[in-house]
């Protein structure tokens, strides 16, 4: 797996960009649709994990340091 945390802003753009356009290549729009909809709501989800576990480390810090 790639590391993310190792790519430039641009890397990760032109990351971005071939990842899309491989996944559509072949595609109809309705497949495109369904597929880029799933992405947004996987990515929801995990933008969802993400600031949980953000503030669960926040709130154990918090209590360590009082």
């Amino acid at each position: 797996m790639i590391c993310l945390d190792n790519l430039s802003p641009e890397d990760l753009l032109l990351l971005s960009n071939a990842v899309a356009i491989s996944l559509s290549k072949d595609k109809d729009a309705n497949e495109i649709n369904v597929l880029g909809n799933f992405l947004v709501g996987t990515g929801s989800l995990m933008l969802i994990i993400a600031a949980q576990q953000q503030l669960l480390l926040s709130l154990k810090q918090d209590n360590t340091t009082t």
